[in-house]
């Protein structure tokens, strides 16, 4: 059996996490073991299928800079355990921290996996010029370099060593778990006191600046006018946002139109009730949640600010936020009324179905 060691961030329910997950959940368990390395203990929200699955779980010390405690623990985590993994698996949106990289290569792990799951960062700008200084030198720290989309592995590897080999390996989901089922949409839709022929618009994310979920509150305003009933359904939890959100639903005298479900398990669910899907963001790189969406039959529009590799079907529309909300709202009411169908013949052999991305990560797991 391969150890695979993934160095993640924390283990939350976000996007990165969730990709990495479901690659554990589709591999041989007979072949490969997954164990992570993690800076934020807190929220571990799949801690215990985990632990259930055999995998183990390091938590790191935060990484401030100059930090002797984090390069004290990540020294000692390998110097002990890098001689048990065949692949070191690097989940990252940013650069921030060389240390990993150098053990990894100093212990001698195989296969040294970079893997960037976002096409840009907001938090300032001495971070993102340190992202770009660290690029080059984690090139020649690895060896195996994927994006989950184009924009994402330019971000990553752009102007490097790694640009030349790098592979965009797009994000896949379960598929069975999210194709259309109209029963199930009767049941959630009720559960939500969605009324017959109500339209209901959803945004998956936490609520951070980039996912940009004030600008939803704007297309909510003016799609009121059009639609007085038109409920707007916000998944999520979490983020410097929230609360102002919550503020700002009541100065627009939207409570009956908006609906705060906070995290959940059952997204997949949900998404059957749904009409439409909204994606704003600032910047992604291959939103799962989109293609979600997309595998359970939803017409979506999202920002031309997401990558053109989101589309897996003709359901899925970009728009410019820098136009304002107008623009959406025509578009959602153009489309609001289509006929959903369930897509498995689709996304069968689609390189968005879990099974194939599992695929093409177990042959760079091998080397």
């Amino acid at each position: 059996m391969k150890r695979i060691l993934q160095v993640i961030y924390g283990l939350h329910r976000n996007g990165t996490e969730t990709a990495v997950m479901n690659i554990y959940r589709n591999l041989d368990p007979e072949k490969y073991q997954f164990d992570f390395l993690i800076f934020d203990g807190r929220d571990q929200g799949v801690a215990d299928e985990i632990k259930a699955r055999g995998g183990r779980i390091f938590v790191m010390p935060k990484r401030r800079l100059f930090s002797r405690a984090f390069s004290k623990a990540a020294k000692d985590f390998f110097c002990e355990h890098a001689s048990e993994y065949s692949a070191v698996h690097f989940n990252f949106n940013f650069l921030s921290r060389l240390l990993p990289f150098r053990l990894a290569k100093k212990y001698g792990i195989p296969v040294r996996l970079l893997h960037s799951h976002n096409s840009g960062y907001l938090r300032g700008k001495f971070n993102y010029f340190l992202h770009l200084y660290y690029r080059k030198i984690t090139a020649r720290l690895t060896n195996a370099h994927v994006g989950c989309s184009p924009e994402a592995a330019k971000w990553m590897f752009g102007n490097t060593e790694a640009e030349k080999d790098c592979r965009v390996i797009v994000n896949g989901i379960p598929m069975e778990n999210f194709l259309y089922d109209p029963e199930v949409r009767e049941k959630y839709r009720r559960d939500l006191g969605l009324v017959e022929g109500q339209l209901a618009i959803i945004q998956v994310g936490f609520f951070m600046p980039v996912k940009n979920h004030e600008f939803t509150l704007g297309i909510a305003r003016a799609l009121k006018n059009h639609v007085p009933d038109v409920k707007f359904i916000f998944v999520g939890t979490g983020g410097s946002c929230e609360e102002m959100l919550k503020q700002r639903v009541k100065e627009y005298s939207l409570e009956d139109n908006i609906c705060f479900l906070g995290r959940r398990n059952d997204v997949a669910s949900i998404l059957q009730a749904a009409d439409i899907m909204v994606m704003p963001s600032i910047h992604e790189g291959l939103p799962l949640s989109l293609v979600e969406a997309q595998t359970a039959g939803l017409k979506a529009i999202c920002s031309t600010n997401v990558s053109r590799a989101s589309r897996c079907t003709e359901n899925l529309d970009f728009l410019p936020i820098d136009g304002g909300a107008e623009p959406w709202v025509e578009r959602i009411l153009e489309i609001k009324d289509y006929h959903r169908e369930n897509l498995h013949d689709h996304f069968e052999n689609s390189p968005y179905n879990i099974k194939n991305m599992a695929k093409e990560f177990a042959r760079i797991y091998e080397g």
